[in-house]
């Protein structure tokens, strides 16, 4: 009996020294799930800038002094980039103005993207020289799918240390150039210039800067000078253009150097020259109807045509001192003379060779030369075949 009490008394305490020790266990782990947690805490890293989030911000002042993304909403007036870092503007429906100077003002920062979403218009009122809407120190990018209307008294769109458009919507109605930039690269892209005294110029007193190139996009441009101006090389890969100038001394394009055109649609209706380059002018393709109150297509140096499908009409065709075609097709119709090759350069002498593809002529006189190289090719000059470069 003695010994069951004895059993029993020894069961409680260990129940009770048991029930101890779990509670015992659970407080302590309470608290040092407490303590972990408090602890987390202080240890949470902290929020870097937006742009190494992407987070994206809405634009509240009109002065960006730090770099990030900015949502750019409603209306705004006289925006100003000031800053070391990268910034990125979404416009998304916005409309910007300023009267006294640029609606876009980038003073300052390490690179400048602006995103394109909806319907976007910008207007400036300023008068200022080298003004624009929008006016850049430093490298600027376009991209998105949304539009962009550019309303401004002297240019639209300046960028000094170049512009990069990779996608977008522009209507741009400016007294000066439309875009205007040391160095100018399109991607892509639907364009309306209007209004303008030239569409597209690459400009600089840089040697080797005031370059064009395009590789795709959509291109009506109306402009009262140059549609597209290059101090140095225009280089245009592909794309439509619908270009028509207003000017007696207008032209449709101009370069410093070199024009370069490997594809596209180009439809040109110009006063004085549609094509025309101080240096040289290499046609690797494309399809051509241009059309010009004077000479079509000039240059100083070479013309070399090796595929693509021209059709040509003006007082004269072609006029530049070595004119070479390897292949495509190449149609004139020229109130005076077709092709014209006189020495402007002492890099060449005055030279008309054809090694492959079609010409056609109807003109006056065909050809004027000092040397003339048939080595194949179809030649037809005012309806009849022949195989020679010659005007009898």
């Amino acid at each position: 009996m003695k010994k069951n009490k004895f059993l029993g008394l020894i069961i409680i305490l260990l129940t009770i020294s048991l029930l101890y020790l779990i509670n015992e266990s659970i407080h302590s782990e309470s608290n040092s799930t407490m303590k972990t947690k408090k602890d987390s805490s202080t240890t949470i890293p902290e929020k870097k800038d937006e742009k190494d989030y992407g987070v994206v911000s809405e634009l509240k002042k009109d002065t960006i002094s730090k770099g990030g993304n900015y949502d750019v909403v409603g209306s705004h007036n006289c925006i100003t980039i000031h800053t070391k870092e990268d910034v990125q503007l979404h416009l998304r429906d916005t409309q910007i103005t300023c009267d006294e100077r640029a609606a876009i003002t980038i003073k300052n920062a390490k690179s400048v993207h602006i995103i394109l979403e909806g319907k976007n218009k910008i207007e400036s009122s300023t008068l200022a020289d080298n003004e624009g809407a929008i006016i850049s120190e430093e490298e600027l990018t376009f991209s998105g799918t949304g539009e962009l209307e550019i309303n401004s008294n002297v240019h639209g769109i300046v960028a000094k240390n170049g512009v990069s458009i990779q996608d977008g919507s522009f209507i741009i109605h400016s007294k000066q150039s439309g875009i205007l930039s040391n160095n100018i690269t399109i991607m892509n892209g639907d364009f309306m210039l209007t209004d303008s005294l030239r569409g597209i110029e690459g400009f600089s007193k840089e040697k080797n800067q005031g370059k064009i190139t395009i590789q795709n996009g959509v291109f009506n441009i109306i402009s009262e000078n140059f549609a597209i101006q290059a101090t140095s090389d225009i280089l245009l890969k592909g794309g439509v253009y619908n270009i028509k100038t207003t000017d007696y001394e207008s032209k449709g394009m101009q370069a410093g150097t070199l024009i370069e055109i490997s594809g596209g649609q180009y439809s040109i209706n110009t006063k004085k020259e549609s094509i025309s380059s101080k240096g040289n002018i290499t046609i690797n393709g494309g399809d051509f109807i241009l059309r010009s109150d004077d000479t079509a297509i000039t240059g100083n140096g070479k013309l070399e045509w090796n595929h693509g499908d021209g059709t040509i009409y003006g007082k004269n065709g072609i006029e530049t001192t070595y004119i070479k075609i390897n292949n495509g097709i190449v149609r004139i119709e020229a109130e005076n003379i077709g092709i014209k090759s006189i020495k402007k350069s002492n890099h060449f002498n005055s030279v008309i060779e054809m090694n492959d593809g079609t010409l056609n002529i109807e003109a006056k006189q065909p050809f004027t030369y000092e040397e003339a190289k048939y080595k194949g090719g179809t030649i037809i000059i005012n309806g009849q075949e022949r195989k020679s470069i010659s005007n009898e």
